[in-house]
């Protein structure tokens, strides 16, 4: 049977659901879904699209820092973006978090997510 370790930190949002922030197997962490939620208000980041992927790239990075990794160790991230004009800014914030190179990605639009955010974002981490 696979072990299934569960990832939480305080300092990134706390689950809304039936959900971990990430779960680890073997080497392999994958993070759930990121809302770009700041901690210390609990709101959600909107309509300023470069804050709004920031705030989504800090709560991953909160999260790897407590599966014992980091933003480096992520090998894929899976972007869910609400708005077309969105997508622009996710090029321009990424060089602020990763370095080459990059992560693979996968952008896909869709019309509603979670507690209406425009932006949402999962990775999968190697550790």
């Amino acid at each position: 049977m696979i072990e299934k370790i569960q990832i939480t930190t305080a300092h990134a949002p706390k689950p809304g659901g039936k959900y971990s922030q990430a779960i680890k197997v073997k080497n392999i962490v994958f993070l759930s879904g990121q809302l770009p939620i700041d901690i210390k208000t609990n709101i959600i980041v909107k309509d300023d699209f470069e804050k709004a992927f920031s705030k989504c790239f800090e709560n991953i990075s909160a999260i790897c820092q407590a599966a014992g990794g980091n933003l480096d160790k992520i090998v894929k991230l899976n972007v869910f973006l609400t708005k077309q004009e969105s997508s622009p800014y996710l090029d321009e914030v990424i060089p602020r978090f990763f370095k080459p190179p990059y992560p693979a990605r996968s952008r896909v639009f869709v019309t509603r997510l979670s507690k209406e955010s425009q932006i949402e974002i999962e990775a999968v981490m190697i550790l």
